[in-house]
């Protein structure tokens, strides 16, 4: 299953009246885009700058991760969102299980951004959607919840060629460098993992639905599963000569 999903696109450009041929990003302010924004204020009381935090787009089951990024005015000369979140929890409200499809994973992020800013998705260049980061998981067995843990710890001191271990904590084992913009790989018991989500969402104001999301069914579902998940990063792709645009992803999918 697709776990975790980061996507950017950039805003369109226009054409500058003043250098034909040229574009250049939109130089309207962040206000108007009606998204929240933070003012940091000199020693003067003098506003310095205006940004946007991330923030989190609600859905019906699980919200959304959101930040536009303006660097129009520096170096960079880049203006362009980001998007992150779980498709299998906007979709269904958890991750226990879940969808390997790329394109109706997608499209779930796509369609809730789209829902909650209309006029600011119209600005954006859709052709210029690309994957920044990719969570893909597959599950395991074992007998029950202590075996499981029992094997994830002895996976704590097992490395192979370049992919080393590293020490991670009681149920979960990681492999390769912590600050690794290629790759990660982290194996975990996910039952561990459901069990304090269940604690957590007891405090949540829609506790009442969450509950008749994470059934015993559910909860029994877990037991014993071993999870096998691997974040792959743009980068790992680039390397590879795999393209990381969307729509050239869309046709391959």
């Amino acid at each position: 299953m697709i776990d975790m999903l980061v996507l950017r696109c950039n805003f369109s450009k226009q054409a500058n009246p003043n250098k034909l041929g040229e574009l250049e990003y939109p130089m309207f302010r962040l206000e108007t885009l009606g998204i929240p924004l933070e003012k940091f204020i000199d020693k003067d009381g003098e506003e310095m700058a205006v940004r946007h935090p991330w923030e989190r787009i609600p859905s019906y089951f699980e919200g959304m991760a959101f930040k536009v990024f303006d660097h129009r005015f520096d170096a960079l000369d880049c203006f362009y969102i980001e998007i992150k979140a779980s498709p299998a929890k906007i979709m269904q409200g958890h991750n226990v299980f879940g969808s390997s499809d790329f394109y109706d994973c997608s499209m779930s992020m796509l369609n809730l951004l789209s829902d909650t800013y209309p006029e600011l998705f119209a600005l954006l260049d859709h052709a210029s959607w690309s994957l920044v980061q990719i969570d893909i998981t597959f599950a395991s067995r074992a007998k029950d919840n202590n075996e499981a843990r029992a094997f994830i710890n002895a996976l704590q001191n097992v490395s192979y060629g370049h992919t080393k271990s590293r020490t991670g904590y009681d149920g979960t084992a990681y492999f390769g460098k912590k600050n690794s913009r290629l790759k990660k790989i982290k194996v975990y018991h996910k039952a561990a993992e459901v069990t304090e989500t269940v604690k957590k969402n007891v405090k949540k104001s829609n506790a009442a639905e969450l509950a008749g999301i994470y059934t015993n069914e559910l909860l029994d579902f877990s037991a014993g599963m071993i999870r096998w998940e691997v974040s792959l990063y743009h980068r790992y792709f680039e390397r590879l000569g795999i393209t990381t645009n969307l729509n050239d992803l869309f046709k391959t999918n």
